[in-house]
């Protein structure tokens, strides 16, 4: 309690910080393999985390839907260069590229503004 006391005093001090904005975070979670081995497990352990922390920019005001969980993963190289190879686009070594997902809007003369931007 007392130190509680003390980063209030401490935390009086002028700035930009103010202490009524203060607010628990929504938590994050990483889950590895620090030699770099891919495993299912690893994903399913990820989703775990996903699934238990509970994420303010996961849901909506309601508390019923959100878009901002989710899960990194390495890229498989394998998959991708096979995949882009039968397309006959060449991707290079495994650390030569990289991977993005894009939520374009619905109405097609926005996603095509969207699209040109990006």
């Amino acid at each position: 309690m007392d130190s509680m006391r003390n980063m209030e005093s401490v935390c009086r001090e002028p700035g930009l910080y103010r202490p009524e904005f203060e607010h628990d975070n929504c938590g994050i979670g990483a889950i590895v393999n620090i030699k770099g081995i891919k495993t299912h497990q690893t994903v399913a352990d990820a989703l775990s985390i996903v699934e238990n922390l509970e994420h303010r920019a996961g849901k909506d005001a309601e508390g019923k839907t959100g878009d901002g969980v989710g899960i990194m993963l390495q890229i498989s190289h394998k998959f991708f260069s096979k995949t882009c190879s039968d397309l006959g686009i060449f991707l290079g070594g495994e650390r030569d590229y990289g991977i993005g997902m894009f939520f374009f809007p619905q109405d097609a003369l926005q996603r095509n503004q969207a699209k040109k931007m990006f």
